[in-house]
């Protein structure tokens, strides 16, 4: 399921186009959202319109949580380092136990040495710190966020260059059950 060079056009899209089979309101929103900030900032975000997640549900919020983050970072990724045609993908998949989520841009990527856990460390960042001193917590809230549920995440080179950033949650645990005492 990675997304490559041969997915289509982030460019070539008006909206936020793949969102017809996407039920939970809230990640519809983020996700319009997203796509028009994608364009704002010079990026093209584009919808797997393959993507299929029901309605709200217990994971709702940490679902727009670390899709906000990530693709938070992928658009900025693309734009600093992507040349002429910076874009973003997003797929999502359900199953009856989990629910996958994957982001990819076209950007510099990760360099290898920083693809283990050193990039999911609190106040890690890549970018100049700038805009104060909260740079390099969106990676760290997206692993906790993960870790809490039971679920993983994972960094890979993208094909054709960038970054894709996968996250499998776990349906069924609340947070609140796997809080430690």
């Amino acid at each position: 399921m990675a997304l490559t060079e041969d997915d289509e056009d982030p460019h070539d899209t008006e909206g936020p186009h793949g969102t017809e089979r996407i039920a939970d309101p809230l990640v519809q929103a983020l996700l319009a959202g997203w796509t028009r900030s994608a364009r704002a900032a010079g990026a093209g975000m584009l919808i797997d319109d393959r993507s299929v997640l029901s309605g709200p549900s217990e994971l709702s919020v940490d679902i727009v949580t670390v899709l906000g983050n990530l693709v938070e970072n992928a658009v900025e990724a693309a734009v600093e380092g992507a040349g002429p045609q910076p874009g973003v993908w997003v797929r999502m998949r359900e199953t009856a136990d989990s629910v996958l989520l994957l982001v990819s841009d076209n950007g510099r990527g990760v360099p290898p040495e920083k693809k283990s856990q050193w990039i999911f460390t609190s106040g890690t960042t890549t970018k100049q710190r700038t805009g104060g001193p909260d740079r390099g917590l969106g990676l760290w809230i997206v692993q906790d966020i993960t870790r809490t549920r039971g679920g993983v995440v994972s960094v890979a080179e993208r094909v054709g260059g960038g970054t894709t950033f996968t996250v499998r949650l776990p349906k069924g645990r609340t947070a609140e059950a796997l809080v430690r005492p």
